[in-house]
């Protein structure tokens, strides 16, 4: 399945809007170091998926790992991989 979703955030702990994601209508980013970015997602200002960006050091790699609940309540985990060409 493929989905595109668009969101912009600007301060850091700010819920700001998602946009084309029916499982999500807000986003909250935070920094724990110059390369990893914390975030949560919600829905109705319930959390409905939490993940981190983290930026490889030498900037070519950007790894997005998500974690969420399925329909049944189990845990699951989604990694992406974008490499710089």
């Amino acid at each position: 399945m493929v989905r595109r979703s668009t969101s912009i955030s600007i301060v850091y702990g700010k819920d700001y809007p998602v946009i084309g994601d029916p499982d999500a209508d807000a986003v909250a980013f935070t920094q724990s170091d110059p390369n990893t970015t914390p975030h949560i997602v919600k829905k109705g200002g319930k959390q409905v998926k939490s993940g981190r960006l983290v930026v490889s050091k030498d900037g070519k790699t950007l790894t997005q790992i998500h974690t969420q609940k399925n329909q049944k309540g189990q845990d699951t985990r989604s990694t992406f991989v974008f490499e710089k060409q």
